[in-house]
């Protein structure tokens, strides 16, 4: 029975859910599932894993300013009075 979740290996034809792994070989990372062969859904090196944790840092101080500046309104009489951070 194939659902919203399960993949069909190409090489056996059987459905499975996928479990993704990951498995390091000096600075290379995979991500992969597998059934009967290897799926690669991903590779990084060093350099683009510091780029990634930079993003998700600075993505991270966007999201909380953001739930600040929310958080800042002031509603006083129907009036909304927005206060910068």
């Amino acid at each position: 029975m194939v659902t919203k979740n399960n993949c069909r290996c190409d090489a056996c034809g059987c459905t499975f859910v996928p479990e993704p792994k990951t498995q390091r070989e000096d600075e290379i990372e995979y991500s992969f599932f597998n059934c009967c062969k290897a799926y690669i859904v991903s590779v990084i090196d060093a350099k683009l894993r510091r780029g990634i944790r930079k993003d998700r840092t600075l993505a991270e101080k966007l999201n909380g300013r953001a739930s600040r500046r929310a958080a800042a309104d002031v509603y006083s009489g129907g009036i909304a009075i927005a206060c910068r951070l």
